[in-house]
């Protein structure tokens, strides 16, 4: 995800080129719908890159804020972790999200 968006903001900036992309999945605000024995920890490289990426002056702050969230808990969560609720739940979870324009 991330390097879609720092290619794609790149690409903007040097040809006027890139694609809007957005954060679709997974945020601080969905962790509910995780059971905990989903959570993964963050692994060291992990962490690495999500403080280099909070040190970047291009990424937005909604990045940011969620990248901290992350590295603040030491957790991770997948977005194949919301099967937990089902199969169906995942499409539903992710329809919403869309029509709702609950994305970053």
């Amino acid at each position: 995800m991330t390097i879609f968006l720092l290619t794609n903001m790149t690409l903007f900036t040097l040809y006027g080129l890139a694609c809007n992309v957005r954060w679709l999945g997974v945020r601080g605000d969905d962790l509910q719908l995780i059971p905990v024995e989903s959570m993964a920890p963050l692994k060291p490289k992990d962490l690495q890159i999500a403080k280099s990426l909070i040190s970047l002056k291009i990424l937005p702050d909604d990045y940011q804020q969620e990248l901290s969230r992350m590295t603040q808990s030491g957790q991770k969560a997948e977005i194949e972790a919301l099967y937990y609720h089902g199969y169906g739940f995942l499409g539903q979870y992710l329809a919403k999200k869309i029509v709702q324009a609950n994305y970053i």
